[in-house]
């Protein structure tokens, strides 16, 4: 979601001013100041918001476990356990429910396939048809900033890591954690975005894809033909002014733009207006009435280099971090940063996008199908107006996508 609005947006906003929306140095109106914090979930809950949070799973009525797991590089990561459908009670997960993994987007967490309720969100859809569905984070986010070692408040090294290290380090853990946890040899692997460009990394890896059963990956084709320079360098300006954590959980702005857009307020058109200003896209397809949720939802933290990594160019092939040429040829052994060989990939792959999305040109869609070897299927979202976000965010979506993957699925 990231690339689709930067892509839409860096020709509009100042971009002094886009530095001030992206860094936040101290984090204090974030989630770690206890007075403040609790006066506004008290404001939130007034107002009718609900604060994303994996225990809504059992307060849905649905079996809820949280786990953690340790990476190899030491970052604890939390994942969220739906293990079957509504009504089933904790701790008696069925082994012959196939494992789902679900993996977010950039700036996002696991709560995102839970946004919109039982009945149009994918984690709750999956759990419903029989699946045992992990919801994971990826490190530094809101569920998954702790380490073994580092301190993500003080210690900038916390924040050193990129997509390479999430495909590396935290899919691999994820999977292993599931497979130790359910018995299983093998998992489905579901990412929207950056989760599904982390997973098609990861998958380059045969050894961790001898434990993946399937790729599906939701607006994510790995290749990316919109090319923005600048702002893939933007992780040197932010570090340079001692900004390692983006956009971390701010619950004082989730507040003032959950209160100011709710359904009825007289910000509800001002806001519609400015997304539609700034993204050219019609992101809320119908779905106004839950803004003030998803916006809620938009935004749990991640690193300086993690974005700057979404937004490197990647026309003829996605490549690993690009530390600039003097550290690339020293990390490296050459100036530019090594490609992923999707070519290697050898568990099958699906892919739904959508030809509104600009974030999956068509052009790019077919690079991946004619890449990867195991390619099975190709799904176009049969909607002229559908986009990047509407594969989370819009109800629509259950229709459009979610039954679709849910017939993919019992094909395994």
């Amino acid at each position: 979601m990231l690339e689709a609005f930067y892509a839409s947006a860096a020709g509009k906003i100042p971009f002094n001013y886009l530095l001030k929306i992206i860094g936040n140095q101290n984090n204090s109106s974030g989630t770690r100041n206890g007075v403040l914090d609790s006066f506004l979930l008290s404001s939130l809950k007034k107002n009718g918001v609900e604060l994303p949070s994996p225990a809504i799973i059992a307060q849905q009525g649905y079996p809820y476990e949280e786990h953690f797991v340790t990476t190899r590089d030491g970052y604890v990561l939390a994942v969220h356990r739906i293990s079957g459908p509504r009504g089933t009670k904790s701790g008696n997960a069925n082994p012959r429910r196939k494992s789902v993994l679900l993996m977010h987007g950039i700036l996002m967490s696991s709560t995102m396939f839970l946004a919109l309720g039982p009945e149009y969100s994918l984690g709750y859809i999956l759990a419903d048809a029989g699946y045992d569905v992990w919801l994971g984070n990826f490190r530094g986010n809101t569920y998954s900033r702790n380490h073994t070692s580092l301190n993500p408040d003080s210690d900038k090294n916390f924040w050193h890591f990129s997509r390479d290290e999430m495909s590396e380090y935290d899919v691999p853990a994820m999977v292993d954690l599931i497979i130790t946890q359910t018995g299983h040899k093998q998992v489905i692997f579901i990412g929207y975005s950056q989760g599904g460009t982390t997973g098609l990394m990861t998958a380059t890896n045969r050894t961790v894809a001898e434990k993946i059963e399937l790729i599906v990956s939701l607006g994510s084709v790995g290749f990316y033909s919109l090319q923005i320079k600048i702002l893939s360098q933007l992780w040197r300006l932010l570090e340079k002014i001692g900004i390692y954590e983006v956009l971390p959980r701010n619950l004082a702005l989730i507040y003032v733009v959950s209160t100011f857009c709710k359904r009825g307020s007289p910000g509800q058109s001002i806001c519609n207006n400015i997304l539609a200003f700034a993204t050219e896209e019609r992101i809320f397809v119908g779905d106004e009435e839950t803004m003030p949720v998803i916006l809620a939802n938009f935004f749990e933290g991640s690193s300086a280099r993690t974005v700057s990594h979404a937004l490197q160019p990647a026309d003829i092939e996605f490549r690993k971090f690009d530390f600039g040429e003097a550290e690339n040829r020293r990390r490296y052994g050459h100036v530019t940063p090594p490609a992923y060989n999707v070519s290697r990939i050898p568990c099958p792959v699906a892919l739904f996008w959508a030809e509104n999305d600009p974030t999956t040109k068509t052009k790019d869609v077919r690079r991946l199908e004619e890449t990867v070897p195991n390619f099975k299927r190709s799904y176009r979202v049969n909607s002229e107006s559908f986009d990047h976000a509407d594969f989370i965010f819009s109800k629509k979506a259950k229709t459009l996508v979610y039954q679709d993957i849910v017939e993919l699925l019992k094909q395994y």
